[in-house]
């Protein structure tokens, strides 16, 4: 659903500044931001370079798509197991969002 807290959703929220990757810090590297991915778990699982130990931990590779992921020789409860790990280890999910404008306590 991408509802998560992760920069991509949370900048649709108006609760982070930019949906830029903050794990990879290409946008602090002096790269372009156009070039910079948006941090989605999509990026975090297939190629954000932060996490490839977790991927080749995981997954036995250093850059994977899901779709390699999900076709691999492991049964499904194995491999979906393989991407809860990873999350968990990859402790992405559990920062805390900054919000860009003050929220009202009234909804």
């Amino acid at each position: 659903t991408g509802h998560n807290n992760l920069n991509s959703h949370l900048h649709r929220m108006n609760m982070a500044l930019e949906p830029l990757c903050e794990f990879c810090d290409l946008q602090n590297s002096g790269i372009d931001p156009i070039f910079c991915p948006d941090e989605t778990a999509m990026h975090i699982i297939e190629d954000c370079p932060a996490f490839a130990i977790q991927r080749i931990h995981h997954f036995q590779n250093f850059k994977i798509s899901l779709a390699e992921i999900l076709s691999s020789k492991n049964p499904l409860p194995t491999t979906l197991r393989n991407i809860i790990k990873f999350f968990d280890k990859s402790d992405c999910f559990k920062k805390v969002p900054q919000f860009t404008k003050p929220i009202s306590p009234r909804r």
